[in-house]
């Protein structure tokens, strides 16, 4: 569903009660009770540029990684990370997020449900597990991001026809970013694969794939015999 509003962003943030920090670049832990996870946008930047995530949506995205005890990604150039993760954040579903990183040799998978409202408020975590995958998992996930082109992709896409844009009300915010070096990107939106973004949502459900097939077999419980790796948050 499509519905048009002048200034969406404005709206939005006078209903839910929110003012933007609008000066600050750094992250603010009073916001979310933990560090913004996107790089902020000043709020005078009109146009929505890549790798700067404006105040609303920052801390909308932020609240539930936080609730799902992830840690911020961006903040993390030059230490040598390897990691993709993926986050979706359903209007009415419970949001979910998918880590994979590569630790030397070691391919580490995580994933995190919670019992929140991706569009609404924030839970907590009702499942959780984390598995080693092999490395030929992780070259297929890294071939596939190459082939998607995700580091050249645009951060967001705005629709706009006939001089008219259209925000997207329902479905479900994909999230996903890179983090490898020095090199940090994220790209997020609504329902891709409903709205011609189909090789985006392609990269997003490959990480699913492995949901799926870990899923059956998993417990609650982490592999006993994987090392439990953990950045710092």
């Amino acid at each position: 569903m499509k519905s048009f509003l002048k200034d969406i962003s404005l709206i939005i943030i006078v209903l839910l009660g929110f003012v933007p920090n609008a000066d600050s670049q750094k992250a603010n832990k009073s916001n979310v009770g933990g560090l913004l996870y996107f790089p902020l946008q000043i709020s005078d930047v009109k146009e929505e540029l890549d790798d700067k995530m404006d105040d609303f949506r920052n801390r909308w995205y932020s609240r539930h990684l936080v609730s799902m005890n992830e840690p911020v990604l961006y903040d993390k150039i030059d230490q040598k990370c390897k990691i993709f993760r993926y986050t979706n954040l359903g209007t009415d579903s419970n949001p979910f997020v998918i880590r994979v990183e590569l630790i030397d040799s070691i391919v580490i998978f995580n994933y995190k449900l919670t019992d929140g409202k991706g569009g609404y408020g924030t839970g907590k975590i009702i499942k959780e597990f984390q598995r080693q995958l092999p490395i030929a998992e992780w070259n297929r996930i890294v071939a596939k991001v190459e082939s998607t082109h995700f580091w050249d992709i645009h951060s967001y896409r705005r629709f706009i026809e006939n001089g008219t844009e259209y925000v997207i009300l329902d479905g479900a915010e994909w999230i996903f970013e890179g983090l490898i070096g020095d090199k940090y990107h994220f790209v997020t939106r609504n329902t891709p694969a409903s709205y011609d973004d189909k090789e985006y949502a392609s990269l997003c459900n490959l990480m699913y794939e492995y949901f799926l097939v870990i899923d059956k077999e998993a417990t609650r419980k982490n592999d006993p015999h994987l090392v439990n790796f953990k950045l710092k948050i």
